[in-house]
């Protein structure tokens, strides 16, 4: 899924992906950036305020030339449960951001599907992981939000706080 800054500052939302692997220590997250960021250093700036570079997967440890990728219970042991791939090739070396075509190809190393939706943002102030939350919840089991669906139960079956459309 692909949610765009322009609505709010990406500093915001790296903050809100912060507190969900402070949170949660066992969960892993990816970024992939569709990076418009000019500024020298600035991506990995913003990265730095938010908190989220102690969690960072160093490109250093990506694999390459068909190497495996790292075991989930690695990464969740050294903490380094954030990858962030960038549209920017040059950011590689300057900044250590993975470029997501050395990585994400034909090859094997790392299949992408793009999926574009567009949702709109909720009267309270929704953000972008209530966004996805809306989105699974439709996807996965019929209902408003994802925390609406029972586990176990044919789609459909909501939670009251999450009533099907």
């Amino acid at each position: 899924m692909f949610l765009s800054f322009k609505k709010e500052p990406a500093r915001d939302t790296f903050k809100e992906i912060e507190a969900f692997l402070s949170a949660n220590p066992t969960e892993i997250v990816t970024i992939i950036l569709e990076d418009y960021v000019e500024t020298p250093n600035g991506l990995t700036k913003v990265f730095n305020e938010s908190g989220l570079m102690k969690y960072w997967f160093p490109v250093s440890k990506m694999p390459q030339n068909g190497q495996d990728r790292p075991l989930v219970k690695d990464m969740v042991a050294s903490n380094q449960r954030l990858i962030v791939f960038t549209s920017k090739k040059s950011k590689q070396e300057s900044e250590g951001v993975a470029y997501q075509w050395n990585y994400m190809a034909t090859d094997g190393l790392t299949f992408l599907l793009s999926t574009f939706t567009k949702y709109e943002t909720r009267s309270n102030g929704g953000r972008a992981f209530q966004a996805v939350d809306t989105l699974n919840g439709k996807l996965l089991c019929g209902c408003n939000d994802v925390h609406a669906c029972v586990h176990g139960s044919a789609p459909g079956s909501c939670s009251d706080e999450g009533d099907k459309d």
